[in-house]
């Protein structure tokens, strides 16, 4: 069988700078960033409280001028929002297969933000959140999406409810699948299980299967699970 061709030095260039990237903005080499824990995180349904914030990247050219990288421009916004009052932590997530994000193709890398205020005060509380994302991803097509928990597997309480604001932490090696629906999808939530493919991930995967959620998106321009 033909042998894959040996990267070239542009392309060697380009996953040093991307580790660079990643390790200087960690903490203790982690991607993982937390702050102290303050209070429980749970409401009154066993679900996460606060904003569980995604965005997803479908386009990761360069925001320049500012930036020269798609993932300068990104992680510049996840260094912002550790100022936001209400950050408790952050998980920047790369595709298993790193040459996706080498490549910089769509979906190369997606973000988690937890925050422990409500959707609707995630920008009030912090205007800079707001003006990062559009500096950090300037001329991009790309979809910040503040949610809100509203199921959880095996449950009854979610996993992130049920730690304090600020201690939940995603180990490097557990393997993260992200499914997002447009606005008018018309599944039912109370099946969300069966069609997300949780049910059938648990069945699979025994032992090494962690738990799954279902979130909305309240923001009225990208609503929906």
């Amino acid at each position: 069988p033909a042998r894959a061709a040996s990267p070239t030095a542009s392309e060697r260039a380009a996953r040093t700078r991307r580790r660079h990237l990643i390790r200087r903005r960690s903490s203790h080499g982690s991607p993982v960033l937390t702050r102290a824990a303050a209070g429980p995180a749970a409401n009154a349904d066993g679900m996460y409280d606060g904003t569980v914030f995604f965005h997803l990247y479908p386009e990761l050219k360069s925001p320049k001028p500012i930036f020269s990288t798609f993932l300068e421009g990104a992680l510049h916004c996840c260094e912002v929002a550790r100022s936001h009052p209400d950050y408790c932590s952050a998980h920047f997530h790369e595709a298993i297969d790193q040459s996706d994000a080498v490549d910089c193709k769509p979906h190369g890398y997606f973000n988690m933000t937890l925050f422990k205020c409500p959707p609707t005060e995630l920008y009030t509380r912090f205007e800079d959140l707001h003006e990062c994302l559009d500096i950090g991803h300037m001329d991009q097509v790309h979809h910040p999406l503040p949610c809100v928990e509203i199921a959880a597997m095996p449950g009854p309480e979610s996993a992130i409810a049920g730690a304090p604001h600020g201690v939940v932490k995603y180990s490097d090696k557990d393997a993260v699948v992200l499914v997002a629906l447009p606005n008018g999808h018309g599944l039912d939530e109370s099946a969300w299980r069966t069609w997300s493919g949780a049910d059938v991930a648990a069945e699979k995967a025994g032992e090494l299967f962690l738990g799954a959620s279902l979130h909305r998106c309240v923001d009225d321009d990208n609503g929906s699970f």
